[in-house]
């Protein structure tokens, strides 16, 4: 732990790169897709094998047709979205898996969640918290590392997802919270921190001078009125 006189002096520079922004047109695609699938780990079977292998090969074509650069959102959605094609929806699944659960550093297309994609788009139940979770623990670690060796030259960039960790902050101390969103009838719970800022200059300050009870052991225990 950092000595709390060295605090002011520290000089970092954290690059975040884990939540990204949807287009509008991302947005009618996923609730056109929502209704398909569901989130438990198990390998593909023969008949799974060979939709990944499609897919791998349209995603290779595609980097053959842009010089081997990186697949982005908008080459991805441009190929499938409203095409018919018989991959539109594991295509679907794969950016949603890229961008919005597993994101990386990059703004492209994750090879890697190709399995899991298919494996949704087959109504097989994929448990991808554990995943998150490790993603994130992952960051955390380096961020603590990064901190702890104070070294003001070096840069590191985190793509884990932050804002899970932001929600849990906002959700058990009161002091640090906005005034939350009314939720509606069907909202998750998530819709109450939907696009909020808190600006907090002195966090730590604030949480020296909170009381015990203000932070909440178990908030997702209590009946949230919309």
């Amino acid at each position: 732990m950092l000595p709390r006189h060295s605090l002011k002096t520290l000089s970092l520079s954290v690059s975040f790169k884990g939540w990204r922004l949807w287009r509008e047109d991302f947005k009618t695609w996923a609730t056109k897709m929502s209704a398909l699938g569901s989130p438990v780990f198990a390998a593909l079977d023969g008949s799974g094998e060979e939709t990944k292998a499609k897919v791998q090969r349209e995603w290779l074509m595609l980097k053959k047709y842009i010089d081997g650069r990186g697949i982005t959102q908008p080459v991805w959605m441009k190929n499938f979205m409203d095409s018919g094609h018989e991959l539109e929806h594991v295509a679907f699944l794969v950016l949603w898996l890229s961008y919005f659960v597993f994101p990386s550093n990059c703004y492209t297309i994750n090879e890697a969640v190709f399995p899991v994609a298919v494996h949704l788009s087959s109504s097989t139940r994929i448990t991808l918290a554990p995943a998150v979770l490790a993603h994130l623990y992952a960051d955390l670690t380096l961020l603590k590392y990064h901190v702890r060796g104070f070294t003001r030259s070096e840069s590191i960039t985190l793509s884990a997802l932050f804002k899970l960790v932001q929600v849990w902050t906002w959700e058990r101390f009161r002091e640090l919270q906005p005034i939350p969103n009314l939720l509606l009838e069907g909202q998750p719970r998530l819709a109450l921190w939907d696009d909020l800022k808190k600006g907090n200059r002195d966090a730590r300050k604030i949480l020296d001078n909170s009381k015990v009870d203000s932070f909440e052991w178990r908030p997702y225990t209590k009946t949230v009125k919309n």
